[in-house]
């Protein structure tokens, strides 16, 4: 029976092997988020091949989760080597058995890590000085937005249940470029919030079906949703504007 619970144990810890998948998980889901929906949404309003769509911080925070869960899975290893005291025999085939599922995780996670970097290892990923010199730039092309957009998504002739989450966080991204006007970093943490602008409303738009009868009414008039993305850009640095005085910033 004693052999039974750890052997037990032992399959237990083998659940700690599914571990090993979770960073790759996240940080594919996480890639999709930060790059493929913002150049795939927003790609003909701004150049994402020279747009600082990645900064260092992006890859740091990328890569720890493979520190996380190595960590972790060592957690764990140590905890069922020390938790239950056996026989001398059996301790030896419960430490074998462990120790080997151990290892085996770990070489997963190595072999994950390096398959990711590889992904990534021909991406350029920007300081914060790098990033900000481009949105300056960026702001200059848009000097002349001098209106806000005010839009509705319509579905069938009626308002659209995609409009609710469009219009929340328009609302949502005015309060914190409000709130960023007096920060001593203020046009560094604006890029940020202009970055998280792009990825959310990318991973937003990427939900929509395109195949529904989906219309835009802005500017009293009607228009195909293929104008959100433009709108959107335009409608942020217009705010960014009314907040910071008409670029006082630059």
């Amino acid at each position: 029976m004693e052999f039974g619970l750890y052997l037990y144990l032992v399959l237990s810890f083998s659940a700690a092997l599914e571990l090993t998948l979770i960073p790759y998980l996240v940080t594919s889901l996480s890639w999709r988020f930060k790059t493929k929906f913002v150049i795939l949404w927003f790609g003909k309003e701004i150049d994402t091949k020279s747009f600082p769509l990645l900064l260092k911080s992006d890859k740091l925070k990328l890569l720890c989760w493979y520190y996380i869960t190595a960590i972790l899975n060592t957690t764990l290893y140590i905890v069922f080597c020390f938790l239950i005291p056996i026989g001398y025999q059996e301790f030896w085939i419960y430490i074998l058995l462990i120790t080997i599922i151990y290892l085996l995780s770990v070489l997963s996670i190595v072999y994950l890590q390096c398959k990711f970097k590889n992904k990534i290892k021909h991406k350029t990923f920007f300081s914060k000085k790098e990033a900000v010199k481009y949105y300056v730039m960026m702001l200059n092309d848009y000097e002349n937005i001098n209106f806000y957009d005010n839009f509705v998504l319509y579905e069938n002739k009626k308002v659209s249940v995609h409009n609710g989450p469009i219009q929340f966080n328009q609302k949502r991204f005015q309060k914190k470029l409000q709130k960023n006007v007096n920060n001593k970093n203020a046009l560094d943490k604006e890029f940020k919030i202009f970055l998280n602008y792009l990825r959310i409303y990318g991973a937003i738009i990427n939900r929509i079906d395109y195949y529904q009868n989906l219309d835009i009414l802005h500017n009293n008039k009607k228009d195909s949703i293929e104008v959100l993305p433009s709108i959107l850009i335009n409608n942020f640095v217009y705010m960014r504007k009314i907040f910071y005085n008409d670029n006082k910033l630059i």
